[in-house]
């Protein structure tokens, strides 16, 4: 896919009006994107469960701390969610903006400022806690640490490599953030649901 896709479907009656963006995103394949892509999550969305969170099927309702909530803040919508699974091969980061209250050319536009916007030294700093946190509660238990080994080794054929790129995630810095999701604005889809 070359540059942006626009789609408008009509909502069903009673169904919420709603704005989907997705962004096609590295795979485990793509070690040094995958990295990148993680650090990206927690500055844009927030947080995230790494067992039980990175092969989740549903999305997340992001934390009024992360960049996406101001969405919500500013009045262009009642709620925000993000999603996106781990898979080896390439696939799709979401998020989904409930009731957009502006048009919906606006809120895609302030979608992109957000996730462009170059993070501070707070923010990194603060991405980089959360993903520690996330990392240690996530080997808290068997069946959580068995989750993360068997997926690592299932699709890397490692059972520690996903959490040494985990790790790694901490030590992007805001350049390659900014390089990382200018290249991903460049192709995304857009579905509206009015």
């Amino acid at each position: 896919m070359q540059g942006k896709v626009r789609v408008e479907l009509k909502a069903s009656s009673g169904e919420t009006p709603r704005l989907l963006i997705t962004f096609k995103v590295p795979g485990m394949h793509d070690i040094d994107g995958l990295r990148r892509l993680i650090l990206m999550d927690f500055v844009v969305s927030g947080d995230r469960a790494f067992a039980y969170g990175l092969t989740s099927r549903e999305p997340m309702a992001v934390p009024r701390s992360s960049r996406l909530y101001r969405l919500v803040e500013e009045g262009l919508g009642d709620a925000v969610y993000s999603y996106y699974e781990v898979t080896y091969m390439n696939n799709l980061y979401s998020i989904i903006i409930y009731n957009v209250k502006d048009p919906p050319d606006r809120v895609i536009a302030r979608i992109g400022e957000l996730i462009m916007e170059r993070p501070s030294e707070d923010e990194l700093s603060f991405a980089r806690e959360r993903i520690r946190a996330r990392l240690a509660f996530s080997m808290d238990s068997p069946s959580k640490l068995g989750q993360i080994y068997g997926l690592s080794q299932l699709l890397m054929n490692d059972p520690g490599r996903l959490i040494s790129i985990i790790e790694d995630a901490m030590k992007v810095g805001a350049t390659e953030y900014v390089d990382f999701v200018d290249k991903l604005l460049d192709r995304s889809i857009s579905i509206i649901y009015r």
